[in-house]
């Protein structure tokens, strides 16, 4: 008689037949799936790569060659579906925009490329005079990095254009440009200024689609007086010349058709904001509408702006550490604020590194954040990524890199002698995915290209084949650009 409660051999023997059809099944899909290769839609596996990142010895010179992340034999399939980019114009890419470098030879001296606080000539050794050149034959810039172009005046017309056209050939949308007044000492004004009016001449001629913004630098108001009513009051001239100069331009960024300006609070006493939010309530209730951007997550001041951005972070005392903490809450905190606060919008970050070793921190203990050859700004980009595709709130998907150009801080992906242009392809294939844009690698080319045919053949002949090349660039037909630089010899 047969006992039901225990199989019999033959049964035994047939649920072992599919247990091993089984187990073979899953390995042949396994070794398909292996086979198969990595797609774009790939993630950094930190516990994988901190240990061999804090061991590699970083490189420096023209010829490094920084792998791209497809290239490192590190990636990993993600754990998130892919994301359905948005169309253009939902999802944006910004770029945090210094304009505030000098050189001698176009504004007689230099700016922001040399740092000698107590003007001893460069005794001290934390000094850098770019008159001098170091041992290694560069010159000896404020910065951790070398230009590929070498040190620039943010003014000049040729330099502007090669920042803005290789931002977007990158697959960026805009610059958002710090902003310390319409009389500053540095020029800051006149360079964006400049910066903004170059943007809207391609708009016009070519149809180019960049735009441009103002990050209000708060700490300006301190530098006059701290009583409450002057305050006020220069800040709202400040505002007032932001939105009368910049924000009637097609080309300033704006969000359901009003301008956005951001806002970089300064922390007297320890406490956020020269301006409290009743000041700024009083201040906004005399101009026009705009929305307004404040720098973190504070909620008090959360219930009288439109939303925030984030910043770079991560540990002093440990390189390796990029902010991962730090990205994780804030990502949550937009998630929480924008349905608490009702904001229209939130700003994530993305960083390749920091390094403000060569302006000693501002004077104060500096600070660094290992590049670890281009993987910090590979796991910066995942979390804007999967915040994009996991967000729980309705406003539309922005992001800043930080930054372009803050060669003093050591965050810029703008070309270098020490990574090329590996920041600007990788941008290529995150921008692919954020916002659609797909943009070829030969693009990156065509800008700096066009730049160095000025500095070598200047003349008309030149500017006439330029022009020629602009037509095609920003018709996205590169190929074609490329050909005519050729045929003229302005590039190999």
């Amino acid at each position: 008689m047969v006992n039901h409660a225990e199989p019999t051999r033959q049964s035994r023997f047939k649920w072992l037949h599919l247990v091993i059809l089984a187990v073979v099944v899953v390995m042949v899909v396994s070794m398909l799936n292996s086979a198969q290769p990595e797609t774009e839609n790939w993630v950094y596996d930190q516990a994988k790569t901190t240990s061999a990142a804090m061991r590699a010895t970083p490189t420096t010179g023209a010829n490094r060659e920084t792998p791209l992340p497809e290239q490192t034999g590190i990636a990993r399939r993600t754990l998130y579906p892919a994301v359905t980019p948005e169309p253009p114009g939902e999802a944006l890419i910004l770029a945090h925009y210094m304009t505030w470098f000098k050189t001698r030879e176009f504004s007689d001296e230099w700016g922001h490329w040399n740092w000698d606080p107590d003007g001893d000539g460069g005794r001290d050794a934390q000094d850098h005079l770019p008159d001098r050149t170091r041992d290694d034959g560069l010159l000896d810039l404020a910065s951790a990095h070398q230009p590929l172009i070498g040190p620039y005046d943010s003014s000049d017309p040729e330099v502007i254009e090669y920042q803005i056209a290789s931002a977007w050939a990158a697959g960026i949308d805009g610059f958002v440009s710090d902003w310390y007044g319409p009389n500053d000492s540095q020029n800051i004004n006149q360079a964006f200024t400049a910066s903004i009016e170059t943007a809207e001449r391609w708009r016009e001629n070519y149809g180019l689609r960049f735009f441009m913004a103002v990050t209000y630098e708060e700490q300006i108001l301190g530098f006059t007086s701290r009583d409450a009513q002057t305050l006020e009051a220069t800040a709202t001239t400040h505002l007032n010349y932001i939105l009368e100069h910049f924000t009637s331009r097609d080309c300033y960024l704006s969000y359901e058709q009003v301008p956005v300006i951001f806002y970089w609070e300064s922390w007297p006493d320890g406490r956020p904001g020269l301006l409290q939010p009743d000041q700024l309530v009083r201040i906004r209730a005399n101009l026009p509408e705009f929305y307004l951007l404040y720098m973190g997550a504070e909620a008090t001041f959360l219930t009288v702006t439109e939303g925030f951005f984030s910043w770079v972070s991560g540990a002093n005392e440990d390189p390796a550490d990029w902010g991962s903490e730090y990205v994780n809450w804030v990502y949550g905190e937009m998630d929480y604020r924008s349905n608490e606060n009702n904001l229209k919008l939130v700003v994530g970050g993305v960083w390749a590194g920091f390094d403000d070793s060569m302006v000693w921190g501002w004077g104060n203990t500096p600070r660094f954040i290992d590049r670890q050859d281009g993987t910090v700004y590979a796991l910066t980009w995942d979390r804007a990524l999967r915040d994009q595709a996991q967000r729980e709130r309705t406003s539309p998907s922005w992001v800043q890199i930080i930054t372009w150009n803050d060669w003093n801080e050591g965050s810029e992906i703008e070309p270098s002698l020490e990574h090329g242009t590996f920041y600007l392809t990788a941008t290529q294939q995150y921008a692919a995915r954020y916002t659609g844009r797909e943009m070829p690698p030969e693009a990156i080319l065509i800008p700096e290209a066009i730049y160095r045919a000025r500095q070598t053949k200047p003349g008309p002949e030149t500017e006439a084949v330029i022009e020629k090349v602009y037509q095609h660039f920003f018709a996205r037909q590169f190929e074609t650009a490329l050909e005519t630089l050729r045929a003229a010899n302005l590039i190999e």
